[in-house]
Parts: C-alpha cells; sequence; structure tokens
C-alpha cells in the first residue's frame, strides 16, 4: 500500500472509526460535513485517492459503498444484536451491543481478518433454509451476494435477514417461509448488503 497524506490518513480513519461503530459506511454527506468540504466532488476525489492505494473498496453508484479494508483483527467472533428474520426492526448499534465471543477457530472458522461476526435470529421467515428463531448465524462482512445467499440487509435505519433480488427498478427482500410475502423496496430507499450468512450455529437440538 502506497504512503498516504495527512488527509487521506484523516479522512480513512473517519471510515474505519464510523464502520466500526454504526455498522455501515458513511455517507458522502457525513464526510463532507465531518471535514467541512465545500463540495461532494472533494469527497469523491478522496475516496478515488483511497481506493487506488487499496484501502477502501469504492463502489461507485452504490449508497454507502464504501468498504475499509482495515478493519482491526478480532481473535474471537462477537455476538453483536438480534437480526429479525421477520419483519424489519431498528438497527442496533454494532460495537456497543456485544453479548458474547465466540471461538472462531473452534467452529472452523478463520476470522484472522476480523471480517465476521454473529448475530441472534428472531422470527422464522428464513425457515425453509433451517434458520429457526434464536439461531446464532455467523455472517461475513461483504457489500454483495447473489440470489441464492442469506443476508444481512440494512434498508435505512432497519435491518433485516433475507435474500435479495434486484430487478431494474427496486429490490426484493425474499423470506424463504411459504406463509410470507417477498418485501418491495423502492430504490429510493437507502439499502446497504451488510453481510453474508456462512454459518449456522445452535446450542438446542
Amino acid at each position: 500500500m502506497k504512503n498516504l497524506t495527512a488527509r487521506e490518513s484523516e479522512v480513512l480513519k473517519f471510515i474505519e472509526s464510523y464502520y466500526m461503530e454504526q455498522g455501515h459506511s458513511p455517507s458522502f454527506q457525513d464526510i463532507m460535513v465531518h471535514f467541512g468540504f465545500k463540495s461532494l466532488n472533494s469527497v469523491t476525489d478522496y475516496l478515488t485517492r483511497l481506493s487506488k492505494k487499496g484501502y477502501i473498496e469504492y463502489i461507485r453508484k452504490q449508497s454507502r459503498g464504501i468498504i475499509p479494508k482495515r478493519i482491526p483483527t478480532m481473535p474471537h467472533i462477537p455476538l453483536l444484536y438480534e437480526i429479525p428474520a421477520g419483519n424489519l426492526q431498528v438497527l442496533q448499534s454494532l460495537i456497543s451491543d456485544i453479548q458474547e465471543q465466540f471461538d472462531w477457530e473452534a467452529m472452523g472458522l478463520d476470522n484472522s481478518d476480523g471480517q465476521m461476526f454473529a448475530l441472534r435470529v428472531k422470527g422464522s421467515s428464513m425457515i425453509n433454509r433451517g434458520i429457526r428463531d434464536g439461531d446464532i448465524v455467523i455472517v461475513r462482512m461483504q457489500p454483495t451476494v447473489t440470489e441464492r445467499d442469506v443476508a444481512v440487509v440494512r434498508v435505512n435505519d432497519t435491518v433485516t435477514l433475507k435474500r435479495v433480488e434486484r430487478t431494474p427498478d427496486n429490490i426484493r427482500l425474499i423470506p424463504e417461509n411459504d406463509l410470507m410475502e417477498p418485501i418491495e423496496i423502492d430504490s429510493a430507499n437507502d439499502v446497504q448488503i451488510i453481510g453474508k450468512v456462512v454459518r449456522l450455529f445452535r446450542r438446542d437440538i
């Protein structure tokens, strides 16, 4: 990775801190206001430079499509909060609500890059995929998923566990429950894929 200027380093640290505290990247407006930039063009310029130097993944034309690559290593997988596999609920703070830690080595997972976390499931909308109320899912943070993946999705200030289908006009959040209908999300909403479910953990059988 190439050296950063003092200002580039400040912008990167803000993005990383925001991502760790909020569970999603800052918006262009967040960055502009924090640093007192006069226009969004200045934000674009810094993001482009940070991306070329390898410190962030910058996905153009995607809301909050700024993914820092230098997340601090977590030796264990943190269980952060409960996620509804049903109706959407308010997204809780990721870092301030850590309930316990899981030993990733004992679960046969490599979390040396600190990109995984655990969520406790509420509800039964993913029951056809074997995900039950009270289960714990292990999630790898990534900005994209396939239509078959079970994804953690943020919509405005809410979060849910669903499959994701994209159409030219909107996004469909697909439950895996014969009694539930897909949720249509208009493209005007602030939508972000937080990560992909990679493992299911159940204490009780």
